[in-house]
């Protein structure tokens, strides 16, 4: 059972923010690992053979698909690995991959530009602020790029800007921390675990954030397996059912059809249109065929 369509108000998926909060987290950990065995040993005034920008860019990528996957896949809420989240961690994780290929590339060239201006050459350190503020600055732009790849995986346009809002913020955040917690560990393997877990965590927290505050209308669901789950409506037309293709995805619900019911976006209001022959659907307890919910 679904509740009827709610209007722009503050009504924030704590649930769905939670998710892709620690599904970020767990994706910037697991992808520490490539990164940690590609710069272990390496310090920053060390001048880079080919092998260590190749070996370096390929973990990088690997790290920021394995944040873009695990977000994406966590749109859907839910522990078990079904198909649907199968395919959603699989094309976050190339979509956020390909594109982490030419943002490491220039956040590098960032990162490095800010280094030389601070005094930083090879084998001779520089002023530890203009380290800070080019982490900040090289962090803060693979976060945007992050963020707009998961927007894109979504397969909802508007999220692209928001993803990359979201990033931007989560960016920052991990940028700032990360020689922060290198200063007080003393270890640039806790620095890194910590900083890029904390990424991940505050781009997918973030990522949700903007699209929890910019969601124009919303359905939630009131009774069954899903009980509290939301669902923000995106795009023109958007399918209720049981069926993995539909946009509100009803599983493991008998009372429900595969394509139960299709929500229209038409100018400023949203209208249900029934698919269910038998079953019906029903809008505040009353059969109906066709109905503007707002």
């Amino acid at each position: 059972m679904i509740e009827e369509l709610l209007g722009p108000r503050a009504n924030v998926d704590r649930r769905g923010l939670a998710f892709k909060a620690v599904a970020g987290l767990a994706g910037g950990a697991i992808g520490w690992l490539p990164v940690e065995l590609a710069s272990h040993g390496h310090s920053l005034t060390e001048v880079q053979t080919n092998w260590t920008l190749f070996t370096g860019f390929a973990a990088m990528a690997l790290m920021a698909g394995m944040i873009g996957g695990m977000i994406v896949a966590a749109e859907d809420q839910s522990f078990e690995f079904t198909p649907a989240i199968q395919r959603g961690f699989l094309r976050g994780f190339l979509i956020c991959l390909a594109i982490a290929l030419p943002e490491t590339y220039y956040s590098n060239r960032l990162f490095s530009s800010i280094l030389s201006a601070g005094g930083w050459t090879a084998n001779h350190p520089g002023s530890e602020a203009y380290l800070v503020v080019g982490r900040i600055v090289g962090w803060s732009f693979m976060g945007v790029m992050l963020g707009a790849g998961v927007g894109i995986a979504s397969l909802a346009l508007q999220n692209l800007i928001k993803g990359a809002i979201g990033g931007l913020i989560g960016g920052f955040v991990g940028g700032l921390i990360f020689d922060l917690v290198g200063s007080l560990s003393q270890t640039g393997l806790l620095s890194r675990l910590i900083g890029f877990a904390v990424i991940g965590l505050a781009i997918g927290f973030f990522i949700g954030l903007v699209q929890e505050l910019t969601k124009a209308a919303w359905l939630t669901v009131e009774a069954g397996r899903l009980k509290g789950r939301q669902y923000r409506l995106e795009g023109t037309t958007i399918g209720i059912g049981r069926a993995e293709e539909n946009p509100i995805g009803l599983f493991g619900d008998s009372a429900v059809q595969a394509r139960h019911a299709l929500i229209e976006h038409q100018s400023s209001s949203y209208v249900l249109r029934n698919m269910a022959v038998q079953a019906g659907s029903f809008v505040n307890g009353n059969r109906v065929e066709t109905v503007a919910l707002i």
